[in-house]
């Protein structure tokens, strides 16, 4: 399968490595601005995978069939095209795909939060909404992080990810398409509810910005690195119990996103570590109740 990876972050890296061990023709890319690690691994000659892979490979050189900062080249011909970026990086891509895209293709955000519904928008606003399949997952199906220049470690990769594509009435052909590349994935109600379960919203931004006069006097965290203090937490539940009260309205049976590990974790420090040595972020189920 001819397969198009756009953005060479953690997650693209971790995917183009893993479906060309696979033996799938796998094309790597990134806008100009964003493309200096493209220009690195080009240098290294591909991408080396640590820990797992979905082929049972692992520790061997991945060299994917494009590794370019040319997307347009990258996405032409592309049986699916994953868009594994950040929200704020993903419009170059929703653009391009909307105006370069090719009629049959299936474009699938690798963590939506309402990108599939963005992408639709402006599919329809280019009068092409018949041609090209927007789709998102719940949660990128690779737990993964590039360890030196060249090389990336999948610790996991998910199963039973949510996916939903639009128009909705397309969804399970496109999960049989997706599931023929990767079978990790299993069909949402639809993509009002990968995109409500979603944890990073209240993951990232709340205690961003409840850490910011932190932040701006002591320098940036590092992205997987955030202190939850009790009060932190406290606010985390309000704003998913809100998040809850709008899903009921759009699907059945949502998740409370939080209270699942206060009950199987003994503490959240297992999960998120404090990045300043002055930050405390041990919260036990008690602490937080």
């Amino acid at each position: 399968m001819r397969i198009a990876v756009l953005g060479a972050g953690h997650g693209g890296q971790a995917m183009a490595a893993d479906l060309t061990l696979s033996g799938h023709e796998v094309r790597l890319a990134a806008v100009p601005e964003h493309a200096s690690k493209i220009r690195l691994l080009r240098g290294m000659g591909g991408i080396r995978i640590e820990g797992v892979s979905s082929c049972g490979r692992a520790d061997l050189p991945a060299v994917p069939a494009m590794m370019s900062d040319d997307p347009a080249a990258a996405i032409k011909g592309a049986d699916i095209i994953f868009v594994v970026v950040p929200a704020f990086a993903q419009d170059p891509y929703m653009d391009l795909i909307a105006e370069r895209g090719e009629k049959g293709q299936l474009a699938v955000f690798a963590c939506g939060g309402f990108s599939a519904l963005e992408l639709r928008w402006r599919l329809l606003a280019a009068g092409r909404g018949g041609e090209i399949l927007a789709g998102e997952t719940s949660s990128f199906v690779y737990t993964a992080k590039i360890k030196s220049p060249g090389a990336v470690h999948i610790k996991d990769i998910k199963r039973d990810v949510l996916f939903a594509a639009l128009p909705q009435e397309c969804s399970a052909g496109a999960l049989e398409r997706l599931n023929s590349l990767l079978p990790r994935f299993r069909q949402a109600h639809s993509v009002w509810q990968t995109s409500f379960t979603n944890p990073s919203a209240l993951l990232h931004t709340i205690t961003t910005l409840l850490n910011m006069s932190r932040i701006e006097l002591m320098g940036p965290y590092r992205n997987s690195h955030y202190d939850i203090t009790p009060g932190v937490a406290r606010v985390m539940e309000a704003v998913d119990d809100e998040r809850v009260a709008i899903a009921r309205r759009l699907y059945p049976d949502p998740l409370l996103r939080f209270r699942p590990y206060w009950t199987l974790l003994p503490s959240v420090k297992l999960t998120v570590r404090p990045s300043l040595p002055d930050c405390t972020a041990c919260v036990s189920p008690a602490s937080i109740a």
